[in-house]
């Protein structure tokens, strides 16, 4: 699976794996203890993060709904901040789908409410946000106020834009990346565990 996802392969991921599977890896990972480096269900976290799936509307939406499925209510608020939260933008066609599974999806509702999305939306989106989850998303603090591991994955993220414009799914095409290139990702990727440990415990 997780060559299959490092090649943005996800014809060849669903001849493997099935959608709903992928959702229970996705929260394996997430209720793991402690330090998850090598874990076998990273390949589900970082689909997510990947660029192919961005081109896959069907599908992404369907995972997103195996996702708010399957996971505890405990941890709809991860699916919110995390794949949901990055699949919500200005697209009308998202923003009416959204709406209309909302209408009738209430741990969907849930899990928007932990979507951050004000800084990167108009405010007539984050209006129609709000009242798709039934209340006020909340609006970003300032910088200042963000916990350290926040700050880090911010800092990691623009480091890795500067050197693999892209990120990680352009990086997966690289087929011999520098030092400084394989240094951003891996100080992304940590900065993104710790930020999740800091989440879930």
């Amino acid at each position: 699976m997780q060559r299959s996802v490092d090649a943005d392969d996800l014809d060849g991921l669903l001849a493997l794996v099935a959608a709903d599977e992928i959702a229970h890896a996705w929260h394996r990972y997430h209720v793991a203890p402690g330090h998850r480096d090598g874990h076998p269900d990273w390949w589900a976290v970082e689909l997510f993060m990947g660029r192919e799936i961005f081109q896959r509307t069907a599908l992404h939406r369907q995972l997103l709904l195996k996702l708010v499925e399957h996971g505890s209510q405990a941890a709809l608020g991860l699916v919110g901040a995390g794949p949901l939260e990055n699949f919500v933008s200005d697209d009308e066609d998202d923003l009416r789908w959204i709406e209309a599974e909302c209408k009738t999806n209430a741990r969907l509702r849930t899990a928007l409410t932990g979507v951050w999305s004000a800084g990167y939306v108009s405010e007539a989106t984050i209006q129609r946000l709000d009242a798709a989850a039934g209340q006020p998303l909340p609006r970003p603090r300032p910088t200042s106020e963000w916990p350290p591991e926040l700050v880090a994955v911010h800092e990691a993220e623009e480091r890795l834009d500067a050197l693999v414009p892209g990120g990680m799914a352009a990086f997966h095409q690289i087929t011999e990346p520098s030092v400084e290139q394989r240094t951003a990702v891996a100080t992304y990727e940590a900065a993104i565990h710790a930020l999740l440990d800091r989440e879930t415990n």
